[in-house]
């Protein structure tokens, strides 16, 4: 697809739009002010800026994938695997749903539960290094099988992320500080993304898929945390309280001053942790996001591993996972990418780019074109 500006000319803060993109700032090639230090030298064109954001998250999700493999090679795990893990997650399935999943845990996975454990062990290991290191080919391959199993994962391994719980010891709480959407989806959502055309791939603008997506698993947790039970004792109860037994006592002591404010202010507690899902939902969504959005919403989703999710289970030796925080912060790469780009273009705004338009103009242009 032809994405060079159309023929004629417009006015941009004062200044005339150029009529053609020169070859150093096509939609494939090195961006001004940020490319690898090559392009004007006469030597090769580095990688596009898009090409960089894809990359790296594809290397991410398979390092994910990794370490969710490692997981379910420890020790403890494999002797509990079956009960801990499935069991636990079956209970908050549908009742139709959850009927049958028993029925395969009791005759298919206690049994073997061990080998089980062995095999998904081996093939996430086999997704995250194809993704880290494997060839263009096989790593699509990988994305694909990602969406796949990532989605039998989310609802046989993570319950649907509580969505429909009906027991358990707090059913009906689904909260980003309960786990929600749990890691799974995120990762189907990221492999979904990393399969689109990559001339759809655009890091910002009114259309970008790949800009939105963060913003709107915050919108979705926002909604999911203003459910009435999560404005009750109650519902405040799943998240601090319950989160203490996934970490050490010692670490534990850290939690009990929110425990002890939500669970005396319910309604005010809620009400903080839905304005900061909204909050990190509309920076992301502005026209343009600033640093300030994305320190702040990698310091909430820090703050939702460590209070509300006791750093996903990991130092109990029975998780699998390490949540969905990090997979989101990741979601969140392609964005902070262009963020970055569009800072170390503004260091040279005083500087002329072609046309007579700065550099900054250049950059927001290309990362903004449809």
């Amino acid at each position: 697809m032809d994405r060079t500006p159309r023929a004629g000319r417009r006015e941009h803060q004062g200044r005339p739009w150029p009529t053609a993109c020169p070859p150093a700032l096509q939609w494939g090639g090195p961006v001004a002010g940020v490319d690898d230090g090559t392009a004007g030298k006469g030597a090769p064109a580095g990688p596009s800026l898009q090409a960089r954001a894809r990359r790296l998250v594809t290397r991410g999700l398979g390092v994910l994938w990794i370490i969710d493999g490692l997981f379910e090679l420890q020790p403890g795990l494999k002797r509990q695997f079956a009960v801990a893990v499935i069991g636990n997650a079956l209970q908050t399935l549908p009742p139709p749903l959850y009927m049958a999943s028993f029925n395969m845990l009791t005759n298919m996975i206690i049994p073997y539960a061990a080998a089980w454990d062995l095999f998904f062990a081996l093939f996430q290991l086999g997704l995250g290094l194809v993704l880290v290191a494997g060839p263009p080919w096989a790593k699509r391959l990988a994305l694909a099988a990602s969406v796949a199993w990532g989605s039998v994962v989310w609802v046989f391994g993570e319950g649907m992320a509580g969505v429909f719980s009906a027991g358990g010891t707090f059913p009906g709480t689904p909260s980003i500080l309960n786990g929600f959407p749990g890691p799974a989806m995120v990762y189907v959502l990221i492999a979904l993304l990393l399969l689109m055309p990559e001339e759809r791939w655009r890091l910002a603008g009114r259309s970008s898929v790949v800009s939105l997506a963060p913003a709107l698993v915050f919108l979705l947790c926002a909604a999911v945390q203003a459910a009435p039970l999560m404005w009750t004792s109650y519902g405040q109860a799943s998240i601090f309280v319950a989160s203490r037994d996934y970490l050490p006592a010692q670490l534990a002591v850290t939690l009990r001053p929110f425990a002890e404010f939500t669970v005396s202010n319910p309604v005010l507690g809620n009400a903080l942790e839905v304005s900061a899902n909204l909050a990190a939902a509309l920076g992301l969504l502005a026209a343009r996001s600033s640093r300030g959005t994305f320190v702040f919403a990698f310091g909430w989703l820090a703050f939702v591993w460590w209070f509300g999710l006791g750093l996903g289970g990991m130092l109990t030796g029975l998780g699998t996972d390490p949540g969905a925080p990090p997979a989101i912060m990741l979601l969140m790469g392609p964005g902070l990418i262009a963020l970055r780009a569009l800072r170390k273009a503004e260091g040279a705004t005083g500087s002329p780019g072609f046309g007579g338009v700065p550099r900054v103009g250049q950059l927001r242009a290309l990362l903004e074109r449809f």
